[in-house]
C-alpha cells in the first residue's frame, strides 16, 4: 500500500492517537494481505475516533473548570478571613501580657497553610481532568482578574479596607503575579517529566513570582521612607510568616498592616495554579479501534 495513502489515513485520526499508535497502524496496513478491506476499516475507525474526540462533554467540563477558577480566589479569601477570625477569637481569650502583637501576627499567618493544602488538593483534581486550553494564559489571567476585582469592587463582600483594597495598590501586584505565573507555567510545561529539575524550577519560580508581586504591592502603598527599599527581599517572607523585624517605619507597626492579606491570597493562588498545571492529564489518549483481520 502506498505510504502516501497510509499517511493520509493516519491524518484522519486525532493527533494524540496518531502520535501514540501511528507507527503500529502504518505497519499493519503496509503488511496487510487485504489492503482494500483494511483500508476501509481503518478509515471508518479513524472517523469514529475523530467523532468521539469531539464530544459534548468536553465543552461542559471546560466551562465547569472555568467557573471553578473564577470562584477560587473568593473561596480562598473567605477561608482566610474565617481562619483569621478564629485566631483572633482565641487570642482575645488569652492574657495580652503573655502574648504580643508579633505572636498574633505569626499565628494569623499560619492560617495560610491549611487553606493552601486544600487548594493543592483542589488544583490536582481540576488538573487531572485535563480540560484547560492554554493553561499558561488562562489560569493566571482568570485568578488575577478575580483577585483584582475582590480588592477593588465595593459591591463584593470581600473587598474593602479589610483586604487593603485599592486599584492603585492591588493592580501592580496582580499584574506582576499574572505575568510571572504565565512565564513559570510555560517553563514548567517544557520541563515536565525531568524530575528534580522540574520540581526545583517550580518551587523556586513560584517563590520568585511571589517575591516580585509583594514588592510591587509594597512599592505601590508605601514610600521609600516608610519601607526602605534595601529591605525589599524581606517583604514577602515578613508578610507570609508574620514575623516582621521592623521593616516599616511610621504609622504602620508591621508590614502586614499596610498590605493586608493580598500576599497570602496570591500565595494560595500560586500553589493552586501550579497544582493544576503540574497534574494536568497527559495520558488521556483513547485506544484506537483498528479492525484489521
Amino acid at each position: 500500500m502506498s505510504p502516501r495513502l497510509i499517511r493520509g489515513l493516519l491524518a484522519l485520526y486525532p493527533r494524540l492517537v496518531r502520535e501514540r499508535y501511528g507507527d503500529e497502524i502504518a505497519d499493519l496496513l503496509t503488511h496487510s494481505s487485504r489492503p482494500v478491506r483494511d483500508l476501509a476499516d481503518v478509515a471508518w475507525c479513524a472517523l469514529t475516533d475523530r467523532r468521539e474526540h469531539f464530544t459534548v462533554h468536553r465543552p461542559c467540563i471546560a466551562k465547569s473548570t472555568m467557573v471553578k477558577l473564577l470562584a477560587a480566589p473568593a473561596i480562598f479569601g473567605m477561608a482566610l478571613l474565617i481562619a483569621l477570625s478564629a485566631v483572633l477569637m482565641v487570642f482575645n481569650n488569652i492574657d495580652n501580657a503573655r502574648t504580643g502583637y508579633q505572636s498574633i501576627a505569626i499565628a494569623s499567618a499560619a492560617t495560610v497553610l491549611p487553606v493552601a493544602l486544600l487548594a493543592v488538593r483542589w488544583g490536582r483534581s481540576i488538573g487531572r481532568r485535563g480540560a484547560i486550553a492554554a493553561p499558561g494564559l488562562v489560569v493566571p489571567a482568570a485568578l488575577a482578574t478575580v483577585v483584582t476585582a475582590l480588592w477593588v469592587l465595593p459591591s463584593i463582600p470581600l473587598s474593602g479596607e479589610s483586604l487593603g483594597a485599592s486599584l492603585v495598590a492591588t493592580l501592580p501586584a496582580t499584574v506582576t503575579w499574572c505575568v510571572g505565573m504565565s512565564v513559570l507555567i510555560t517553563v514548567t510545561a517544557r520541563l515536565r517529566g525531568r524530575g528534580v529539575l522540574s520540581a526545583v524550577v517550580t518551587v523556586a519560580g513560584g517563590y520568585l513570582v511571589l517575591e516580585l508581586s509583594t514588592i510591587a504591592n509594597v512599592l505601590s502603598v508605601l514610600d521609600a521612607q516608610a519601607a526602605p527599599r534595601q529591605d525589599a527581599l524581606l517583604w514577602y517572607p515578613a508578610t507570609i510568616t508574620g514575623y516582621d523585624p521592623g521593616l516599616v517605619m511610621g504609622t504602620n507597626d508591621m508590614l502586614h498592616d499596610a498590605v493586608g492579606i493580598l500576599p497570602a491570597v496570591l500565595t494560595i493562588c500560586t500553589v493552586f495554579a501550579l497544582a493544576i498545571v503540574t497534574n494536568a492529564a497527559t495520558d488521556e489518549t483513547p485506544e484506537p479501534v483498528v479492525a484489521l483481520a
